[in-house]
């Protein structure tokens, strides 16, 4: 009886180091599984070799409502759920509900927490050693459903670090190109590499949505005239929101460095293929079309200020060497022959405006290329240096072309040949004004070679003979206009330029016709003046004439 005791306890120990071995040959397989499913098919078809324990599911653990722990069939009945939810990742005995057999729940946990259950029915109480086994089967089933979840993980992770790393290197490069083309200046270019980038045609427009360039810019028909562009109220918009914005066919990313709207770009995309990557091309173009408008209009700002700076030296008298040195930094050339022009309107015009606006009217009274004209601004007159040759007429005539509801005198000076004239055809320049401003059609231009008898008069001198002359004429009507606030001389030198019509006189003066007969009455009884007398009227139309000038120096 012992040696039979002895074959079974050893025939049994054989079959458990035999379950062992196969348990062990199954953890090396399990570990180059690929799939979770791999996994648990092998830890199911190796069950049966462990003695008289029968596979009956296999439960995988998973996240349920609100994150509590649940289970799910990969195989066995599903109604067995409830029951293992219950053991809350513990070890534990089982009712089969299907028969009177023992089941036995054996948890799949490892280092990273509970993987699910093998659930085993055996015909009797399981042993110590199949627990054993059922336990190191259960552990090596886990550490092989982590090791798959890792490598997956791993491989989520370098597949996203790749995309990362080429999204990357495709941005880098996008902004190498884009740099490129801002650092050139190109606007052109810069609208090509976006086009380039997104394979979607490409447009960089001004603030109010005017075009300035687009590509591909070629002999193939342009979709842009068909499309309506974004406007100001459009970039406003974008540049709100700090990236682009769909306006249905298009994606628009607004220009604006600082607090000044600049311009936008503008990228077609009717079937609505853009994704990230055209948006980064979009927004970071439109960055540097910023940079660059901007940098531009700071260079023009300061090429205005020192054009301003530069007329008010000259015309206030400029060494002739530093005149020629300065002018040619700036583009212009002062050994030619110039002229100062002398402008004043009814509307308070920033200086950038009355430069473009002078500009084109120069260019529209001159046929020929007579360059940018130098602006500035000196004691409320907007003034301009011309080349040579330059008619105040047709100036004034460019600029109503330009801003034809603008009111505008203009007075121009004599040439001047070197700098050191600049000063005095500045003066006439501003006498040709005021005498424009002063007579009865103010809206219109007058050179300083037509005024005919302001041209001796010298600028006022306190009790010079012009002076004398014309305080002995006129000196009685000056000093009630002084203490009453009237309008005695300008309504005498209005009448005596309307060659005595008092109708004429009446309508320059915006009078009524008696108001005229009233005040010419009252300037007979205060300067005691005949105005029938030939000699009497020639003396007091001249001292009008010189009254006008020395009020106006």
């Amino acid at each position: 009886m012992a040696i039979k005791g002895n074959a079974a306890e050893s025939a049994t120990l054989r079959a458990d180091l035999s379950a062992l071995q196969t348990l062990m040959t199954v953890s090396n397989s399990m570990l180059t599984c690929d799939t979770r499913d791999d996994i648990l098919r092998l830890a199911q078809s190796s069950l049966p070799s462990l003695g008289v324990l029968h596979p009956y599911g296999i439960y995988v653990a998973a996240p349920g409502l609100g994150e509590a722990l649940t289970h799910m069939a990969w195989s066995g009945q599903p109604s067995l759920v409830a029951s293992l939810d219950a053991l809350s990742g513990a070890d534990g005995p089982m009712d089969d509900p299907t028969s009177s057999n023992r089941m036995w729940a054996t948890a799949m946990r490892n280092g990273d927490g509970h993987q699910g259950y093998l659930v085993i029915v055996a015909e009797a109480e399981p042993r110590a050693a199949d627990v054993f086994l059922l336990r190191m089967l259960a552990q090596q089933t886990a550490a092989a459903l982590d090791a798959v979840s890792q490598r997956a993980r791993l491989q989520s992770t370098t597949n996203a670090l790749e995309l990362s790393v080429g999204d990357l290197r495709q941005r880098t490069r996008a902004h190498e190109l884009m740099a490129d083309a801002a650092i050139h200046g190109d606007l052109p270019e810069l609208a090509k590499t976006a086009h380039e980038l997104t394979r979607l045609p490409v447009a960089i427009v001004d603030q109010f949505g005017h075009l300035l360039c687009r590509a591909p810019d070629d002999d193939t028909p342009s979709p842009w005239p068909h499309v309506p562009m974004p406007n100001q109220r459009s970039l406003d918009a974008a540049a709100d929101q700090g990236r682009s914005i769909r306006l249905d066919e298009l994606l628009v990313a607004a220009a604006k460095p600082g607090n000044d709207l600049l311009g936008g770009i503008v990228v077609l995309d009717p079937a609505r293929t853009a994704g990230e990557f055209a948006a980064y091309v979009l927004e970071r173009s439109a960055a540097l079309l910023g940079s660059e408008l901007g940098h531009r209009r700071a260079l023009a700002e300061t090429e205005r200020r020192l054009h301003r700076e530069l007329v008010v030296e000259l015309v206030e008298g400029l060494e002739d060497e530093a005149a020629y040195s300065r002018a040619a930094l700036l583009g212009h050339d002062l050994h030619q022959v110039h002229q100062v022009a002398a402008l004043r309107s009814d509307s308070n015009v920033d200086d950038s405006s009355v430069q473009s606006w002078i500009e084109i009217a120069v260019r529209r009274a001159d046929s020929q290329d007579a360059g940018s004209p130098m602006v500035g601004r000196r004691r409320g007159v907007q003034l301009a240096i011309l080349r040579g040759g330059a008619d105040a007429d047709s100036l004034h005539s460019g600029l109503k072309g330009v801003r034809p509801g603008l009111t505008c005198a203009v007075g121009l000076g004599g040439n001047a040949s070197i700098p050191a004239e600049f000063p005095r055809s500045y003066a006439e320049a501003v006498r040709a004004l005021r005498v424009r401003e002063q007579s009865s059609t103010p809206d219109g231009g007058t050179n300083f070679s037509d005024l005919g008898l302001y041209q001796i008069l010298q600028p006022r001198e306190p009790g010079g003979s012009v002076d004398s002359f014309v305080r002995r004429w006129l000196g009685a009507l000056i000093d009630y206009d002084s203490s009453r606030h009237a309008e005695m001389v300008n309504t005498l030198a209005h009448f005596l330029d309307c060659g005595g019509n008092y109708d004429h006189a009446a309508e320059s003066l915006l009078i009524h016709r008696s108001t005229l007969r009233y005040r010419l009455r009252r300037i007979r009884e205060l300067g005691g003046l005949d105005l029938t007398d030939t000699e009497t009227r020639l003396n007091v139309h001249v001292a009008t004439r010189a009254w006008r000038v020395l009020d106006s120096d």
